[in-house]
This record gives C-alpha cells, sequence and structure tokens, in this order.
C-alpha cells in the first residue's frame, strides 16, 4: 500500500477490527482525497500521518472519524494528535520560542543567537511547503525577535523553522 500516492476521490478507513495505524497511507497526495472515512476500526489509535493531517487543514470534502480508539475517534481528536507528529531536531544552544500558542491573529517567535550567524526562519505546512518566510539575513549574537501575522493563514498546525550556524529547530504552531 505504501507505493500508492494518489486515490482520487474518497479514502475510505472502515471495519478493520486489526488495523491499529494508517503509516502505510502516507505517500497518498492529501489534494487527491475528495472525501475522508475513518470509521470503525476499534484498534485504530494513530492516525496523524502528515497528509491525513495536511487534508484537515483544509478538507476537500466530507470528513467522518468516529469508532475508533481514542487518538483518532474524531475530526477534533485527530487535529489534537497532528500537533504531535514528530519533527526530527537538532539541538543546539539557541533558545527558541513561540507565544502565544496556539494563536489567532500574530505570533511571537523569539530566539537568542551565542554566535554570529546567517538566519532563516520560516513557517511551513504539514507537507513541508515554505508558507512565510520572514528572516533571511546575518544577525550578531543576542535576542532577536520577529511577529507572524497569522491573519492569512488557515486554522490547523505549521512548523516554525529556525536555521542558524548552530542547527535547525522546529517548533510546532497552531493557528486557531
Amino acid at each position: 500500500m505504501q507505493n500508492i500516492t494518489s486515490v482520487g476521490g474518497e479514502l475510505w478507513v472502515t471495519y478493520n477490527p486489526m488495523i491499529e495505524n494508517i503509516e502505510a497511507l502516507e505517500n497518498i497526495a492529501p489534494e487527491s482525497i475528495s472525501d475522508l472515512f475513518i470509521i470503525d476500526n476499534p484498534l485504530l489509535s494513530q492516525c496523524n500521518i502528515s497528509n491525513i493531517c495536511q487534508y484537515l487543514l483544509a478538507p476537500g470534502g466530507t470528513v467522518e472519524i468516529y469508532n475508533n480508539a481514542p487518538g483518532c475517534n474524531s475530526p477534533e481528536e485527530l487535529e489534537e494528535a497532528c500537533l504531535y507528529i514528530s519533527v526530527p531536531e537538532y539541538d543546539p544552544q539557541t533558545e527558541f520560542t513561540i507565544s502565544p500558542n496556539p494563536f489567532g491573529s500574530s505570533v511571537l517567535v523569539e530566539y537568542a543567537l551565542y554566535q554570529s550567524s546567517q538566519v532563516i526562519v520560516q513557517i511551513l505546512d504539514l507537507s513541508g511547503r515554505e508558507i512565510l518566510g520572514l528572516v533571511n539575513e546575518a544577525q550578531n549574537p543576542g535576542e532577536h525577535l520577529t511577529v507572524i501575522d497569522g491573519t492569512g493563514l488557515k486554522p490547523g498546525v505549521y512548523f516554525c523553522i529556525l536555521k542558524t550556524g548552530e542547527g535547525i529547530q522546529a517548533m510546532k504552531m497552531m493557528k486557531l
């Protein structure tokens, strides 16, 4: 099933008493899904794969998710689980915070550099596409602030990426 990249219509994951996750569907393009049905899978608790999370940001049709295990039992529960998709992170010495998170119309990105560095701050959607490029410049050591105007962003999950000479950090953020 991992070779499937498009469904071209409805995606049904239903009535399977043994399925625990849907990782085998992770290569399906979210834009190829018209309607999503995840129903009556009593052991299915892990539905938060990136393409399904991306689809939930702007569903193209009907979404029905119920009678599954906790974690994948409603669209709201799945959206919550999407906040915990693992993102590989490098652990540099750079302090990095986002507040508030979840956010409404704006959010503040704060970071501290301990050495001069080229800095890139960008916002990515769940599929890794850049939505906003906020900073791309050389910066001196010290504390730095960037305000994100989120009024043009659709509600959903995004990643704020901080790239410095020390490494890359990613932080999940949610637009209400």
